[in-house]
């Protein structure tokens, strides 16, 4: 079994849908087609943009960076990046957000949807012992 991050949603429209991400993976959060997690591209979603931002997962590992969103990523409370509000949507390329390492337990925010970490490692079974491992001695005499 391979590790997994599990992103639940706790807040918002959607609250109690789970991403679950296995393996290596980028993703991008955001109302476009290509985005998974994607979140409607309607009324109450409209603080979210259409590449909001992107997670970096490789477990036990996991990064978020801010795509240039009009109203930014939030990690915990704390503001992981966005667009200046004097540069124009089509200049997002041009922009560079740092990335913030995401543990278990935290929380992303895009918009008003609120997602909770979780991480998921392979449990290691413990190792069989043969008959003669586990045998106890007995005291001679």
């Amino acid at each position: 079994m391979s590790a997994k991050v599990v992103l639940t949603v706790v807040g918002g429209k959607f609250a109690g849908r789970q991403y679950v991400f296995r393996g290596r993976t980028h993703c991008v959060v955001g109302r476009a087609d290509c985005c998974h997690p994607r979140l409607p591209d309607d009324e109450a979603h409209r603080d979210v943009s259409r590449l909001h931002c992107l997670l970096d997962l490789n477990p036990p590992h996991f990064t978020v960076r801010d795509l240039g969103s009009r109203n930014g990523t939030y990690l915990n409370g704390e503001l992981v990046g966005q667009r200046d509000p004097s540069h124009a949507a089509a200049a997002d390329h041009e922009l560079h957000s740092p990335e913030r390492e995401v543990r278990p337990g935290d929380e992303i925010r895009v918009g008003n949807t609120v997602f909770h970490v979780a991480l998921s490692l392979p449990s290691t079974a413990p190792e069989r012992r043969s008959h003669h491992e586990t045998k106890e001695l007995q005291p001679v005499g």
